[in-house]
């Protein structure tokens, strides 16, 4: 289905901190397109995919092979992968794990509501995770890989553990849903460092 309509709304009403003086109120004309799963649907998932610039042949041969695989998807998880970029990502909506196919997010494990990405690209993993509540301090990510040193990471983000597997500890507390990242690498010997 298909929703056209004018809606008015506060910045306060989804950040308290904000105030009407410094974000006035704002009308805008929206579009929503959406699945009506009916009056109390239980149990029930869907998935789609956005396709921007993509012609209705391209749409229909995608529907036909996919090139993306979802991991998981329920009510504390969503995670998908796209193996031709090395790319996994997942929203999670509480502390939680899940397992996938080697390379991405061998059991992957979070503290809390989180939203994480992952790419792995020859011999570097590059990991970027946000905490869209905006309302914990600190988030503890886990992966079921290793890696022997720290190439980047940003002063938010502690890497406690390279081996045997991947820990990471996230300082998200004021920092406004912002993404933190940071670039790990596998080289040849071991080795490694754990840094900040």
């Amino acid at each position: 289905k298909i929703l056209r309509e004018d809606r008015t709304g506060l910045w306060q009403e989804i950040n308290p901190a904000s105030t009407p003086e410094d974000y006035p109120e704002v009308t805008r004309r929206y579009q929503t397109l959406y699945y009506d799963h009916g009056a109390s649907p239980e149990n029930q998932t869907y998935a789609y995919a956005l396709l921007p610039d993509v012609t209705p042949e391209e749409t229909q041969d995608r529907s036909q092979d996919p090139d993306y695989k979802i991991i998981r998807n329920n009510s504390n998880v969503q995670a998908i992968s796209v193996p031709r970029l090395s790319i996994s990502a997942a929203n999670f909506w509480d502390e939680g794990s899940i397992t996938s196919s080697p390379g991405h997010f061998d059991n992957m494990e979070v503290s809390g509501p989180a939203s994480v990405m992952v790419e792995q690209d020859t011999n570097k993993l590059n990991i970027a995770v946000s905490d869209p509540t905006r309302t914990q301090e600190v988030l503890t990510v886990k992966l079921d890989q290793k890696m022997s040193s720290v190439i980047q990471s940003d002063d938010s983000v502690t890497v406690t553990q390279l081996s045997p597997n991947i820990e990471i500890k996230i300082e998200v507390g004021g920092s406004s849903g912002k993404t933190h990242s940071l670039t790990l690498s596998q080289a040849n010997g071991g080795g490694g460092k754990t840094s900040r």
